[in-house]
Order: structure tokens, then sequence, then C-alpha cells
């Protein structure tokens, strides 16, 4: 469950997700590029989180 949503926000800020949904004309691409670092912050926090808390192997891929 954790797992599957870390997937989704992985997913959701890949360069066609942006481009569908994300008008351009609200971010510029070192905004998108900022978000894209935060996100990858984000989910590598989660992972660590998963890890300590057993729901997640350290050997596991996404």
């Amino acid at each position: 469950m954790p797992v599957e949503s870390a997937r989704w926000l992985n997913e959701a800020f890949n360069d066609r997700m942006l481009a569908d949904y994300v008008p351009s004309v609200l971010f510029s691409p070192e905004r998108v590029r900022h978000l894209r670092e935060c996100a990858a912050l984000f989910l590598r926090w989660c992972e660590d989180l998963l890890i300590r808390e057993g729901w997640l192997q350290a050997t596991d891929e996404w």
C-alpha cells in the first residue's frame, strides 16, 4: 500500500505525466526540475522509513 503510493508518486513526476497534466505556463523547466528533485528526496525518505518499519526489504526493487 505505501509502496504502491510511492510508485504512483514516482510515475506522476515523469516527463509524460507532467506534460499531460501540468500546463507548461504554470511551471518553467527550472520549476519542474525542482519538483522532480523534491519528489526524489521524498521517495528516498519514504523508502528509508518503509525499510526501518520492516514493510520493505533493502533489496526490494520499486
